[in-house]
């Protein structure tokens, strides 16, 4: 519902869940994978988000991978680190 509401030239975008980029405008290259995830983006580019309102607040950033905790959290949750912001070069 709402995924890439907004989008008007942005190419090669992936968005599943509710309000999944549903801001973006020119972005590409971007994957939105749950409700919320890059919701806010309009013109960032190289972006993957996985999980519930992940990177939800970037807008123009680029480059940025991140997936939440409770997506990795299968088996051992114990073992896991959050980590909220992975720059990718």
């Amino acid at each position: 519902y709402q995924s890439l509401k907004a989008n008007t030239t942005g190419a090669t975008n992936t968005a599943v869940g509710a309000f999944a980029l549903d801001a973006n405008t020119t972005g590409a290259d971007l994957v939105a994978l749950g409700a919320y995830a890059l919701t806010k983006n309009t013109t960032g580019v190289r972006n993957t988000a996985i999980g519930r309102a992940t990177l939800e607040e970037t807008t123009t950033q680029s480059d940025n991978t991140a997936v939440v905790p409770s997506i990795l959290a299968i088996s051992q949750p114990s073992v896991l680190t959050y980590v909220p912001l992975l720059q990718l070069t």
